[in-house]
């Protein structure tokens, strides 16, 4: 090995941190993305619902998102899920 393992972890440590942030951007990006589908497409509610527990993980960081207009909107389209939505909203918000 040319530089040593050391020097290969130096030098691939700030790839992994790099890809660590972008992993956790694009969970919350994916949950968001979810809720959204769970919200405003009823009938893929079920299947949202099933992904978004197995990917939501409290430790991750909360999304900086008022999501309230959203829970607005899924009262006015009368979701049959509304207590639920507004339980995921706040995963999503509150999550540490």
């Amino acid at each position: 090995m040319k530089y040593g393992l050391k020097g290969l972890l130096d030098e691939a440590k700030p790839y992994l941190e790099r890809a660590l942030q972008y992993a956790k951007a694009y969970r919350r990006l994916y949950l968001k993305l979810l809720f959204y589908q769970m919200l405003y497409f009823p009938k893929q509610y079920k299947q949202a619902k099933e992904e978004f527990d197995r990917a939501f993980d409290p430790c991750y960081a909360p999304i900086d998102l008022d999501l309230s207009l959203h829970i607005e909107n899924a009262i006015k389209i009368q979701h049959p899920e509304i207590e639920r939505l507004k339980e995921y909203a706040r995963k999503i918000s509150e999550s540490k």
